[in-house]
């Protein structure tokens, strides 16, 4: 059993209304107007050039699977106990699996009232995997950060850490996601610390959807920072920070490594950042402007609607900038607005049993 103590900061969390759900729309729709469409088609045409079809059976399963660790963190926790479980927490037919059920909760943060960000990390001992995870955006608070364009240096929570030695010159990160970040990092870091330290031979997996994948990547860093060599997966999220930014992950990442290996049908490992992207999907193009990046290894979902067979995903490698309306006709095919955002080989964003 794991030293550390759930920690449940409860919230009320406020119901979707209509006024919501026209914010939301009204965001997009100024977004659109925002996106340059210069060279957009030659632009386009490069990026299809990145188009690789074989995938392993591995890194399928584990891309599948981690998406439903995604899922749970929609659920609110059903049994309020100080030793959760997986089943516990959720009674989707993934939890309830005979092999998931008993997978041990160690730690759960839920946001301040008013704050947003919140997730939970899960210890598979079968495995050996420690699992954190970061949810997606799921209350008005996790919405208004994920528009709050503006860049902001970046101060990763490893840093104040003795003997990270952190130097990422003119690096910014989205005020968001990192004023997010901030209220999980510290919380999120610590928790993984003692597990580690309680674990040592375990191997870390940090994951999220939306939102939550933006966050992942900032923590993800955290922890490769700190000596976990994570494997990171982020599931529709947006762009993080600047290109400096990106480019200082994918060193820390050894993502040029990683692409080549992915390349040749090799499969996902320790110490990997990758992105998924489903077709359609807007929020991994915002920020819309140029100067967000990603970083990472991208899979990407070149099927609209469920379901998400293994011959639905394609590895495309480095990220290559493209204007949002260069894929204008692929966002409203994908049920304009946030339809694709959602499907993720599940339905990611909602508790299903």
């Amino acid at each position: 059993m794991s030293k550390v103590s759930p920690h449940i900061y409860k919230t009320s969390i406020k119901s979707r209304t209509m006024k919501l759900n026209l914010k939301r729309i009204a965001c997009v729709l100024s977004i659109l107007c925002l996106s340059d469409g210069a060279n957009a088609e030659s632009l386009e045409a490069e990026a299809n050039l990145t188009r690789i079809d074989h995938i392993s059976t591995h890194n399928y399963k584990l891309l599948n699977e981690m998406a439903l660790f995604c899922q749970a963190s929609y659920c609110k926790s059903l049994v309020p106990m100080s030793q959760l479980k997986l089943g516990d927490k959720c009674f989707t037919s993934f939890c309830q699996k005979k092999e998931n059920r008993d997978i041990e909760i160690a730690f759960i943060s839920e946001p301040v009232a008013g704050t947003p960000g919140a997730g939970y990390i899960a210890v598979d001992h079968g495995r050996q995997w420690v699992i954190v995870v970061i949810r997606g955006s799921s209350s008005l608070e996790d919405w208004i950060a994920d528009f709050a364009f503006v860049p902001i240096p970046w101060k990763p929570y490893a840093a104040t850490k003795s003997g990270v030695d952190f130097n990422c010159k003119n690096c910014k990160v989205h005020k968001g996601f990192k004023g997010t970040s901030d209220l999980l990092e510290k919380r999120m870091c610590e928790a993984s610390s003692t597990l580690h330290e309680e674990y040592p031979d375990y191997k870390f997996i940090v994951t999220g959807h939306s939102l939550g994948g933006a966050i992942a990547t900032l923590i993800g860093a955290d922890l490769k920072m700190m000596g976990m060599n994570p494997l990171v997966l982020s599931y529709a999220g947006p762009k993080v920070g600047n290109e400096n930014t990106a480019v200082y992950i994918d060193k820390l990442f050894e993502n040029t490594a990683a692409i080549k290996k992915l390349d040749s049908g090799g499969d996902i490992t320790q110490g990997d950042y990758i992105r998924v992207v489903h077709v359609g999907d807007l929020v991994p193009k915002v920020p819309p402007s140029e100067f967000f990046w990603h970083a990472g290894a991208e899979y990407f979902i070149d099927k609209y609607n469920l379901p998400h067979p293994p011959s639905s995903l394609v590895f495309k490698g480095k990220y290559r900038y493209l204007p949002l309306i260069s894929d204008i006709d692929n966002i409203i095919r994908g049920n304009f607005p946030f339809a694709a955002h959602n499907e993720y080989f599940h339905v990611v964003n909602e508790c299903h049993a």
